[in-house]
C-alpha cells in the first residue's frame, strides 16, 4: 500500500541521519504483523534533546550542528500520507526511529 519510490525515500532519510549521528553502529530491524509491518533504525549516537525530540520531524527545525530537518520532516509526510505512523525515542545507548507501515 503507497508507493515504493515514496517509502524507499522515506527510509533513506532515517538512515542518512543514523548515518550523520551514529558513533559506531547503525542497527535496522523489521518484523512484519498480520496488518502492519514495524522497522526500527537504531543509531548509537548521542541521543535527542529531550525537549526537541517532537520538534526534529518540523520542516526546517534547526538542530545542535547546524542541519535542517527537511529529511525527516518530508519521511513524516509520506509515512503519514499512506496512513503510517513515524517517532523517534531516545534509548539508553542512542535513539530508535520506529516506523508502523500498514500492508494492503
Amino acid at each position: 500500500m503507497g508507493d515504493e519510490e515514496k517509502f524507499v525515500v522515506a527510509i533513506e532519510n532515517i538512515l542518512d541521519n543514523a548515518l550523520r549521528y551514529a558513533k559506531t553502529k547503525i542497527t535496522v530491524t523489521a518484523k512484519k504483523g498480520q496488518k502492519s509491518v514495524r522497522i526500527e533504525i537504531h543509531d548509537d549516537g548521542d541521543g535527542i534533546e529531550p525537549e526537541n525530540i517532537d520538534k526534529i520531524f518540523l520542516s526546517l527545525y534547526k538542530d545542535k550542528t547546524g542541519n535542517y530537518g527537511l529529511g525527516l520532516a518530508i519521511t513524516k509526510k509520506i509515512i503519514t500520507y499512506f496512513g503510517g505512523s513515524v517517532t523517534a525515542a531516545n534509548k539508553e545507548n542512542g535513539v530508535s526511529f520506529v516506523i508502523d507501515y500498514p500492508l494492503a
